[in-house]
């Protein structure tokens, strides 16, 4: 119990309270109406002309003025096992742990969630639906010198009882070096002023919106696949393999993992422009570092310039799942990434940039994925990441479904994984990567009632 309510009760009360087709209707006028009303202009600009944004002589990385958001530097990566066996690329350095904070109340037995219809600067979409807290260190700390962050007392004042989720979980491994966000969900009683672009929200609304391209944004994806998990009943059903060997698993091949990344300055890093030209970007590479000049009304502040890591391709991400004595499975994939803190953390069975690419450098399970018809494909819908860092960085998530026999001979850094110990495993830090959450969240909007027993 926790502030007197039966949280796992509410959530399953929460999860199976929907719109009806008009009140949908309603909601999404809604955010249409939000957009209308966004006062905003981004503009991109050269990286050499961003204001309180300057290139350090010395390393060329990009850096701002105040010490404090994050820099664009440099990664070296020594990865032996994989393709290519090394490299060097641009990553983003935010030595801070931001909040990702949703206030929930219990109305009528059903948990409620206080979400914003939030414009980002690299949003491709206009508005998204976000948690009620979505901001760093040097945001909430002020450091830009202007608004204060609306409800961040909430979180950092919440008595235990009331503190329903509050996990460090990472970012975007592949682009970010150990970014981590405080994941939170904190439980009110006392009425709370709904400010104006926020809104309260079920679970089960909140899936609804899922299964529409871009409108969930990254960080309500994740805190959501946190709550769910953080409170998910316990489900001691033998799975295809104990939770104590799937954790001796992970440990192994974090442990044999040799792959090496050292921090290198942007003037190091092989083939790319330095940020001193337009844009930091190369032929051949994912992505490229822009800069855009943001006016934006009902901010923190009203104007500001920054760069953002702008992909070139739409990301995939996919769980392959199927039965497992009675128990849905899904297939996922202990990965490397550059950024993680500890090399290796669980992603989806694909996660990789969409498009062609030569035979022998495509991901596995990728042409099990996308060859897969139309009645296996449990969940396809585009989702946007987050545009606070990344420019119209977008995402297909894809859940398809296979039969039991199928998928029996996967390599050593495969496993089959039931829904209920990824629940479990989501209470902890740094075993799923911010893909996996995403598609974890999807997972419980397929079938949020029998997920959450």
């Amino acid at each position: 119990m926790s502030g007197g309510y039966d949280i796992p009760a509410a959530l399953r009360e929460s999860a199976t309270t929907r719109y009806s087709a008009s009140e949908e209707e309603a909601v999404l006028d809604w955010f249409a109406a939000r957009n209308r009303s966004a006062s905003a202009r981004i503009r991109e600009v050269p990286l050499s002309e961003l204001q309180g944004w300057s290139i350090a002589p010395e390393t060329g990385n990009l850096r701002h003025d105040s010490g404090k958001f994050f820099s664009v530097g440099g990664i070296a990566v020594k990865h032996r096992a994989g393709t290519p066996a090394q490299w060097t690329q641009p990553i983003i350095h935010q030595p801070e742990v931001g909040v990702l904070g949703i206030l929930v109340r219990v109305v009528d037995g059903a948990l409620q969630c206080l979400m914003q219809a939030k414009l980002e600067p690299g949003n491709h979409n206009g508005v998204q639906l976000s948690p009620t807290v979505q901001a760093t260190r040097s945001n909430y700390q002020r450091v830009h010198g202007g608004f204060a962050v609306p409800y961040l007392e909430h979180f950092f004042d919440a008595p235990p009882h009331r503190t329903l989720v509050d996990v460090l979980q990472s970012e975007h491994a592949s682009w970010c070096h150990r970014k981590r966000n405080r994941n939170m969900v904190v439980l009110v009683d006392e009425d709370v002023e709904v400010r104006e672009g926020f809104r309260w929200f079920t679970v089960g609304q909140i899936h609804q919106l899922l299964a529409r391209d871009g409108l969930v944004n990254m960080c309500s994806r994740t805190v959501l696949a946190c709550l769910l998990g953080c409170h998910a009943p316990r489900d001691d059903t033998p799975g295809a393999h104990s939770t104590a060997e799937l954790l001796r698993w992970v440990n192994a091949t974090r442990a044999e993992c040799t792959a090496s990344t050292d921090l290198i300055p942007f003037t190091d890093i092989e083939g790319w422009d330095t940020p001193a030209g337009a844009a930091a970007q190369t032929p051949g590479r994912t992505f490229d570092i822009v800069g855009v000049d943001v006016k934006m009304g009902d901010r923190e502040v009203a104007q500001w310039n920054q760069p953002l890591l702008r992909p070139r391709k739409r990301g995939i991400a996919a769980f392959i799942v199927k039965p497992v004595r009675g128990i849905p499975h899904a297939l996922v994939h202990a990965r490397f990434e550059p950024g993680n803190l500890q090399n290796i953390e669980l992603s989806p069975t694909v996660e990789a940039a969409d498009g062609a690419a030569p035979a022998g450098e495509r991901p596995l399970f990728l042409d099990d994925v996308l060859r897969a018809p139309r009645e296996r494909r449990l969940f396809d819908t585009e989702m946007a990441e987050e545009g606070g860092r990344y420019m119209h960085a977008r995402s297909r998530h894809l859940v398809v479904a296979a039969q039991e026999d199928d998928f029996t001979d996967t390599p050593q850094d495969y496993r089959w994984i039931s829904l209920p110990q990824m629940s479990r495993l989501l209470r902890h830090s740094h075993y799923w990567g911010i893909s996996a959450r995403s598609l974890i969240g999807c997972l419980h909007a397929l079938n949020a009632s029998a997920v959450l027993g």
